[in-house]
């Protein structure tokens, strides 16, 4: 009977220090619920540096100083971009990375936006692939004499930093001339198999026909980014590959959610080696 009056009395009681109780061991149930609370979603406009070949370095756009790139860093509006020779870099964009860059040697480019992707090309080669795109978003190559891009294309970009060579492999490309003075001078559209070349900013860009080899080495090229994309994908869900977000300076891998891919913030290491790049 003692009992019984105690339990009545003290019935919320019980239920307040059960509910903590169970709130606690929940809490330190394991490491994934610390994972899961820190949950950043990889945003579709993302762009992460997925390959490294050669000498390729970054730079801050309120840096001054140009840093080593390694693959798995995230890139933002600002950044700078440069290769060395022999030297090549594949950046990913959005959760699939649909839309990649193939940055070639001796290239120079600043990334003026990552979501619309609009970069600046100041001077080398860029391969661009552009497989899915929402119906606002645009993709846009600058050089200092022309702008091209397209919605769902492949092309190749190249410029002295005065004269333009466009090739274009898959649909159609866009093609603006201009002067240094931003004015637009020109204007066509570049179809699979076509190369558009500028050789003066004053005179309208030349329409050629493509050389077969140049089409069969981007398909080439082509698949084997599919496959190495693919195998980053499976890498990152198995923890093998690491995406570093340098804005929140911390380290976390991708894994998927009810079909989307989130990153997982990693809890600190006791050397706090996920805070050195900023």
């Amino acid at each position: 009977m003692f009992l019984l009056r105690f339990l009545k009395r003290n019935f919320i009681g019980i239920i307040i220090i059960g509910l903590l109780l169970g709130a606690f061991a929940y809490m330190h149930s394991g490491k994934d619920m610390t994972i899961e609370e820190e949950v950043i979603i990889l945003e579709t406009y993302d762009a992460v540096l997925l390959f490294v070949g050669g000498d390729v370095k970054i730079r801050d756009g309120n840096a001054t100083e140009w840093v080593d790139a390694t693959s798995g860093i995230t890139l933002n509006a600002g950044d700078n971009l440069k290769t060395g020779d022999d030297s090549w870099a594949e950046v990913g964009f959005g959760v699939d990375f649909k839309n990649a860059l193939k940055i070639k040697e001796k290239t120079r480019l600043d990334f003026i936006e990552v979501g619309p992707v609009s970069v600046d090309l100041l001077k080398g080669e860029i391969r661009s692939l552009v497989e899915h795109l929402d119906e606002e978003s645009s993709f846009e190559i600058k050089t200092p004499t022309a702008i091209c891009g397209a919605r769902g294309t492949g092309w190749d970009t190249w410029t002295d930093g005065i004269q333009v060579a466009v090739n274009a492999y898959e649909n159609e490309v866009y093609f603006h001339s201009m002067t240094q003075e931003g004015i637009i001078t020109d204007y066509k559209v570049v179809k699979a198999g076509q190369s558009c070349i500028l050789k003066d900013p004053d005179s309208p860009a030349e329409i050629e026909e493509l050389k077969e080899e140049k089409c069969e080495e981007w398909c080439d090229w082509k698949d084997d980014f599919g496959e190495r994309r693919e195998s980053v994908k499976h890498d990152i869900v198995e923890g093998r590959y690491k995406i570093t977000k340098r804005t929140a300076t911390k380290v976390g891998v991708l894994k998927q959610d009810n079909g989307d891919w989130q990153l997982m913030i990693l809890p600190p290491e006791e050397d706090d080696s996920t805070e050195e790049d900023e």
